[in-house]
């Protein structure tokens, strides 16, 4: 379990921090909620790293995102990020 609500970090969120996620094994419980918008979180990071957890059968089954995207276009990335296919593995993890 990872409890960032309300730190401030989520807008200093790195490209390594997003690689992490994707490759955390034992992460089950992630909340990244802040209590006002306008964090600068990456909502294609995101999803592919949620989605590169699934495809490496990683243990995240729960995220806080509270006030985390800004509005449904960002949404729309963060759903179409998830679709992970073996070329994005390759493109993010090397071979």
């Amino acid at each position: 379990m990872l409890n960032l609500e309300n730190t401030g970090v989520r807008g200093l969120f790195t490209k390594d921090f997003y690689i992490a996620l994707g490759e955390s094994k034992s992460l089950r419980f992630l909340n990244i909620s802040e209590a006002s918008r306008g964090s600068g979180i990456s909502s294609v990071d995101l999803g592919r790293a949620i989605g590169m957890n699934a495809y490496k059968k990683g243990a995240l089954r729960i995220l806080g995102l509270k006030n985390g995207l800004e509005n449904v276009t960002q949404y729309e990335q963060f759903i179409a990020a998830m679709y992970i296919s073996q070329y994005d593995h390759e493109n993010m993890y090397g071979d």
